[in-house]
């Protein structure tokens, strides 16, 4: 394929990813739209600079009043660092999973790149031979992956997701339990070597948490097809956004444990690391965690085509059957599997009795969000937490406070999704700090749905 084909399947993909961020009113690109970008840098980089080394700018103010498509402010040499720039920190700083969380490269510097790459399409050529990866995007999931509309709340709420959530938590349970013989304490971020090398606890753990994974895509799935069975389909994307999340939280955990290690055998004072220092052993440890990232992608790129296990589909129909239905709105029920009693007993409609156990903590956030609900609109709610998001990565110093800032963009995932109790969940894992940012650049209501989750009065 010659260069200027290429240049024009590039800019095909690119307004198709930018058409995807303005219909779905996006900010930041998509995560498939990232993969394209990050995977095509040395393409974009390359027709970029062809721009600004090939025609000077007297030549492209001239193709812009011969070209009406072409816009003028592209013309600059001073353009060139605005287009270029935020595709380089894409590069750089997408593979890093709390950066990701919160947004890297925007619909606008989408835009910033097609302006320049119309230029390249007057102008003459260097070769590049190397085929674009993902292309044409809209047969690598574009549109196939993003393109359902969000469920209602109502779908959400018809599926009784606690039943699968039970059952994902004990076996979370194990395997954490697991991993720490391996040699990764998730709970306390730490690694130790009595047992395995480095190498083999990164590759057991990696195996133990895609085999967890695949448990809860199995119970979820397995939920679905009962509860909707006609219109499982439609549960895919938020099937699809339940795994990514609890992948994230495993990744950020795992991540910390290798960063611990990283951090104790390369600096001398890890009590006063710089910003710098934090980010590169970020990304020394998001080297060690690459064949996790592959294998997850790979699981949650099946979603909609695979089918749950006979044992996951076996177990989520046994806990329904055993608890008659599982409708805990109406009725109080004590969870039993096995031997392990997940709670005491269940009467969630006002401040009922809430059992012990992480399911309890759930029902009590239900709780909550049913009282204040009335005073907390999700869609204000999803503008304040980006803006939050954004402020609280100009201000974060350490490890801890990045962990906040992941908190933060998990729920502003759910108020999207409408799940105000999420909301509340996640933002119970903050404190003072987010809620002090949260009160100085006055977004009033993230500030009052921090201090609900947190009972401050």
């Amino acid at each position: 394929m010659s260069s200027r084909s290429i240049l024009e399947n590039l800019i095909k993909d690119l307004k198709r990813i930018r058409a995807f961020c303005i219909r779905k009113n996006l900010e930041y690109v998509p995560d498939i739209g990232m993969r394209y970008v990050v995977g095509n840098h040395d393409a974009i980089a390359f027709y970029l600079k062809q721009v600004y080394s090939k025609l000077d700018q007297n030549q492209r103010a001239e193709l812009s009043r011969q070209h009406k498509e072409l816009d003028y402010s592209a013309i600059s040499d001073d353009f060139y660092d605005i287009a270029a720039n935020p595709i380089s920190d894409a590069k750089q700083y997408w593979p890093h999973p709390l950066v990701r969380a919160f947004g890297v490269a925007k619909e606008d510097h989408i835009h910033m790149v097609i302006r320049v790459l119309e230029y390249a399409k007057y102008g003459s050529l260097d070769e590049y031979s190397d085929e674009l990866a993902m292309s044409p995007i809209s047969q690598y999931g574009l549109e196939n992956y993003f393109d359902p509309e969000p469920l209602a709340v109502e779908d959400v709420q018809a599926i009784q997701w606690e039943i699968s959530d039970i059952l994902y938590h004990e076996k979370k349970k194990e395997t954490l339990e697991e991993c720490k013989s391996i040699g990764v304490d998730f709970e306390q971020h730490k690694m130790t070597f009595s047992n395995n090398t480095f190498p083999v606890i990164v590759d057991l753990t990696t195996a133990a948490l895609i085999n967890l994974l695949k448990h809860k895509l199995d119970y979820d799935l397995a939920l679905v097809i009962i509860g909707a069975p006609k219109a499982a389909g439609k549960y895919s994307r938020y099937i699809s956004n339940r795994l990514y999340e609890e992948f994230l939280k495993l990744l950020v955990d795992f991540r910390q444990s290798i960063e611990h290690v990283i951090t104790f055998f390369s600096f001398e004072e890890p009590v006063n690391l710089t910003r710098g220092q934090h980010l590169e052993i970020g990304m020394r440890a998001e080297k060690h965690l690459e064949v996790l990232k592959e294998k997850f992608e790979s699981l949650r790129s099946k979603i909609s085509t695979v089918q749950p296990s006979p044992k996951a589909y076996s177990e989520v129909s046994q806990l329904i059957k055993r608890n008659d239905g599982f409708q805990p709105s109406k009725k109080e029920y004590s969870f039993t599997i096995g031997e392990l009693t997940m709670g005491d007993k269940y009467d969630v409609g006002q401040a009922g009795a809430v059992g012990p156990g992480s399911h309890a903590h759930d029902m009590n956030f239900n709780q909550i969000w049913n009282q204040v609900k009335g005073d907390l609109c999700l869609s204000q709610l999803v503008e304040e937490l980006s803006r939050l998001r954004e402020a609280l990565l100009e201000e974060a110093k350490n490890p801890e406070q990045y962990t906040e800032i992941g908190a933060v963009a998990s729920a502003e995932i759910e108020a999207k999704n409408g799940q105000g109790s999420k909301v509340l969940e996640y933002l119970s894992k903050t404190g003072k700090w987010v809620l002090d940012v949260a009160t100085k650049i006055g977004t009033t209501l993230a500030a009052a749905a921090i201090k609900e989750s947190l009972g401050i009065k």
